[in-house]
């Protein structure tokens, strides 16, 4: 979606790009004065929002299998999660059944959330950071990127881990804040004219740390999986987003060996889990 070919839309920035820019400012004063609590919501949080969007599809589509989840075979503890049999017949991280080459759960944890205060949290801070990864470089390597970050969020857990059972975004979501660290950093003389640039940076930053601190003092809270999803974000960043402008042989050389590292990741963790292994 390109905003800037919008009459009545103002960008509140200097670059093209969502991920560096604060917000737009939409329509006139009379219009503001009539727009709904959500489209004021959804102007101050998700500016950039679309509904053609791979995040705004993962998003539903998580929610639906939440609820079908629950209905499915409902906590004792409560009508509105699911089970501990739901979220493992469904496809939850469990690292004796991965070891038998129940191989879709690498991917499917991602997908289900295990009470209904962990889905809100999650969709929230994934439709936040999504609507402005995604228009910045593009449907398909915001996809690419958000199942990388799952299966190697997973990957990790899996062997740091063994023994727990995880579900959730948030290895995606640890990995979209690493991305997009990434991205900047990768394009930072190229933004040089950028007054967003700084702030952008420290904001993910700050995030990316109150986040892990979050992890680190909660209970039953997948750290390794999020730092799995972090690493994963982080490198597969510099291997399939873009330079902005002209790019130099160093830069060449930087997502080369990135995509070098991200291979080697997943071969050294795959043959480490599978081959020496034993749960």
């Amino acid at each position: 979606m390109d905003y800037r070919n919008n009459p009545n839309e103002r960008l509140l920035g200097s670059s093209p790009y969502p991920l560096v820019n604060c917000a737009y400012t939409l329509g006139t004063p009379e219009e503001a004065r009539s727009e709904t609590f959500w489209q004021m919501l959804t102007k101050i949080a998700c500016p950039f929002f679309a509904a053609k969007t791979f995040i705004s599809f993962i998003t539903i589509f998580q929610i639906t299998l939440y609820i079908i989840s629950v209905a499915y075979d409902p906590s004792e503890e409560s009508l509105f999660r699911p089970s501990y049999e739901a979220l493992n017949d469904l496809g939850e991280r469990n690292a004796t059944k991965l070891q038998k080459f129940q191989i879709w759960r690498w991917i499917t944890p991602v997908l289900l959330h295990a009470s209904l205060s962990h889905l809100i949290f999650n969709m929230i801070m994934q439709l936040i950071l999504g609507t402005r990864l995604e228009p910045t470089v593009g449907m398909k390597k915001t996809l690419y990127l958000y199942f990388l970050c799952d299966f190697g969020g997973n990957l990790l857990g899996a062997i740091l881990d063994p023994n727990a059972r995880a579900v959730g975004a948030s290895t995606s979501i640890f990995g979209m804040i690493s991305a997009m660290i990434a991205w900047v950093l990768m394009n930072w003389h190229s933004l040089e004219g950028n007054a967003y640039r700084v702030i952008t940076l420290l904001v993910l930053l700050i995030l990316m740390i109150m986040s892990l601190i979050t992890g680190i003092v909660s209970t039953q809270t997948d750290n390794s999986g999020h730092f799995g999803g972090m690493i994963v974000g982080f490198i597969a960043a510099y291997a399939i987003f873009d330079y902005i402008g002209q790019v130099s042989d160093k830069d060449r050389l930087w997502k080369t060996c990135a995509k070098a590292a991200i291979l080697a990741y997943f071969a050294v963790g795959l043959i480490y889990f599978y081959g020496f292994m034993v749960i």
